[in-house]
């Protein structure tokens, strides 16, 4: 949340678990990474809140970008764009999971993606 790297448990490669994490009050963004290990790209994400992803994120497949997640990051050379909604249908979803998140990615054809939700103006 806002360029730093939170907890990471062992579900991170396994597309059919969730992870759960508390987004501190403040955050400005919310930045999720995910690379495709072969069965499917795609992020899901929601919060109790309303928080879901949909097409108001924006993703890009550099690699190479650095602070992409931070509040004060300037996307200059136009990196990002509206996150892809992916259409899947998967047998189930977590519970934990709102039913109107949709699948997002960068591009189709790349491994990885970076996609962030900016929640509030930087300072």
């Amino acid at each position: 949340f806002d360029g730093v790297l939170q907890f990471q448990d062992n579900l991170w490669q396994y597309w059919d678990w969730t992870s759960e994490m508390v987004i501190p009050s403040g955050t400005k963004v919310v930045g999720i990474e995910c690379k495709n290990l072969g069965f499917a790209e795609g992020i899901l994400a929601s919060t109790p809140d309303g928080l879901v992803t949909d097409g108001s994120w924006q993703c890009s497949h550099n690699e190479n970008l650095v602070g992409w997640a931070k509040p004060d990051f300037e996307d200059s050379d136009g990196d990002f764009s509206e996150a892809l909604i992916i259409n899947r249908t998967v047998g189930f979803l977590q519970a934990t999971i709102d039913n109107s998140a949709q699948w997002i990615w960068a591009d189709q054809g790349h491994s990885w993606a970076a996609c962030r939700k900016i929640l509030g103006p930087s300072t």
